[in-house]
């Protein structure tokens, strides 16, 4: 597991600490929104496949606990880290869980167009897509889908998704109004500060123009939420001919959203017929150039 969004208060433990008499510490890997991400093992492995969450007590009780709950509820489940163990020891709580790899954020910022090709673009939005629908179908909305918890992981030859951090899900249930504001915050959640689960597929379009090298908000004249309303309102004009899935998506996403329609099929048919000989669940291509993974 690679950068987690940088905005927590770092945590700093001794490498070799051991843990519960069962795990030893491995290197830091990065902060999060409430926790910090460590390598850790069972004594004894060799390798270092695991990573754990540790955060405060005192803190971000509420994060701590959806995070816990949902990756309960995912267990089993494709395209989500795998939790082992979870337990408070004095000031500290911590989350055991599987590795998930590189995030896509650290993945794109080393290509040296920092876009990835149309195809890849189409097989990383179906795979997200996925992830979401697990997630909807199990009960929670995501609310936070950035490059930072989309994760990618080497796996026998292949890359495997993963979407990860879960400490600003809700429960499909929960009446609590979001005030995000960020760049991937839906236009409708910016304006009616409720969250469906639309909203989830829609900042992941948002992120997927970053991913192809598109930057559709233009906020030098406007405020962001006048640039979300004019791209919403013709998505197809900013793109390519062969790019012209994502308006199309985006475009029917807003329509499901308007008729609060629950049948997503035909954003799959979008995403099925986007480009010709390119099945949206096909492998990611990429090159691995010194060690590192480099999507194309």
């Amino acid at each position: 597991m690679s950068s987690i969004a940088k905005n927590g208060e770092s945590i700093d433990m001794p490498h070799g600490r051991i843990i519960e008499n069962k795990y030893l510490l491995g290197d830091k890997i990065n902060t999060g929104s409430f926790a910090t991400v460590f390598q850790i093992k069972t004594i004894g492995e060799k390798e270092f496949t695991k990573v754990v969450k540790i955060a405060r007590s005192t803190e971000t009780n509420e994060k701590y606990n959806n995070e816990v709950l949902i990756l309960k509820c995912c267990l089993g489940e494709n395209c989500f880290p795998q939790i082992f163990d979870h337990y408070s020891i004095k000031k500290f709580k911590y989350i055991v869980m599987s590795d998930s790899g590189e995030a896509v954020a650290d993945i794109l910022s080393r290509n040296p167009r920092k876009m990835f090709r149309n195809s890849n673009v189409l097989r990383l939005t179906s795979s997200i897509f996925r992830a979401l629908d697990i997630l909807h179908r199990l009960g929670f909305y995501h609310r936070d889908i950035q490059g930072y918890n989309l994760m990618m992981k080497l796996t026998n030859g292949h890359l495997v998704f993963n979407l990860i951090d879960f400490g600003n899900s809700a429960s499909e249930k929960s009446c609590l109004k979001c005030h995000y504001n960020s760049r991937n915050t839906s236009l409708n959640v910016m304006k009616t500060k409720v969250y469906g689960p639309i909203d989830d597929y829609i900042s992941t379009v948002y992120y997927m123009n970053v991913v192809a090298g598109f930057q559709p908000f233009d906020t030098r004249h406007q405020t962001m939420i006048e640039a979300k309303e004019k791209y919403h309102l013709d998505p197809c004009s900013l793109y390519d001919p062969k790019q012209q899935w994502m308006g199309h998506v985006l475009s029917r996403l807003v329509k499901i959203q308007k008729d609060q329609s629950k049948d997503h099929k035909s954003v799959r048919m979008i995403l099925d017929s986007a480009i010709p000989n390119c099945h949206p669940t096909s492998p990611i291509v990429f090159k691995i150039i010194e060690k590192k993974v480099v999507i194309e």
